[in-house]
């Protein structure tokens, strides 16, 4: 199927900023590797009515050699506002917007609603119009509505470990930073679409977007009776992707946050 981009980035903007409904201005940040994605991005948000701003930003570059008209500008944005980031994650953290931010989440930033998507691989939109639409919407709604009250899970062991999470909705599926205030270790880049897509009952499959966004490797997950039995990395075995499991398994292999809230796949949703 031949994804239609303007569409695809129409539709998020729609769910995730409410433009349309007030004549919101919408900055959007990126550098040259999103260059086509920020364009579709800021076509649709002047078709949505909203005040567009597009400023393109070397990849890491320190936030003193920032160009000032762009600091100005996220400056001067206010909690009606909204931003969109589509770099890396040092771009988030030299303009100092260190609050949780996710996608298809209103989150406030220093002084706007962020929307911090990483870079989108093409292929990961494509799987996004190609999911059978009945299920994917049974599922976001199950799963919006298993999260939209949880902010801290806190898991205890027998053994004395003690961890808590921060959570907050990334896309689908949970965003986790493994200290309150941190950003986490890595994004769990597409989730929102990996689990209609690709999963059956009994199994969680998350695609995992490092850094620049491109997809090296599948999280696979095996599910039973609630709980998550065996995980598998398929792909390149990143050394984030690992430090992350073994902090999870380190806490508890029998209480891990998707199974423990009854996340499930296929034709069940808990």
């Amino acid at each position: 199927m031949t994804i239609d981009l303007h569409i695809t980035c129409s539709k998020i903007l729609s769910f995730c900023l409410g433009l349309g409904q007030e004549k919101e201005k919408l900055l959007v940040l990126f550098d040259q590797s999103t260059r086509k994605l920020a364009e579709n991005f800021a076509r649709a948000g002047r078709e949505l009515q909203g005040k567009i701003s597009l400023h393109e930003l070397p990849l890491g570059r320190k936030q003193e050699n920032f160009p000032e008209k762009t600091i100005q500008v996220v400056e001067d944005f206010t909690e009606e506002d909204a931003i969109i980031i589509l770099s890396s994650i040092n771009l988030i953290y030299n303009l100092q917007l260190h609050n949780i931010i996710s996608p298809f989440t209103r989150l406030e930033s220093i002084s706007a609603r962020t929307l911090y998507l990483p870079p989108i691989p093409i292929e990961s939109l494509n799987r996004i119009m190609s999911t059978n639409l009945p299920e994917y919407l049974e599922y976001e709604e199950a799963v919006l509505n298993a999260f939209s009250d949880v902010n801290k899970i806190e898991l205890r062991t027998d053994g004395g470990t003690e961890v808590t999470f921060r959570c907050r909705t990334f896309g689908y599926t949970p965003y986790r930073a493994l200290t309150p205030g941190s950003q986490a270790l890595f994004h769990l880049g597409e989730v929102w679409t990996a689990p209609v897509e690709d999963s059956t009952e009994g199994t969680l499959v998350y695609d995992t977007c490092l850094a620049m966004g491109k997809i090296y490797s599948k999280l696979i997950f095996q599910v039973s009776r609630g709980r998550i039995s065996n995980h598998e990395i398929i792909g390149k075995r990143d050394p984030v992707i690992k430090e992350f499991l073994k902090v999870i398994f380190q806490a508890d292999e029998h209480a891990l946050i998707p199974a423990e809230l009854g996340i499930r796949t296929g034709d069940s949703y808990g």
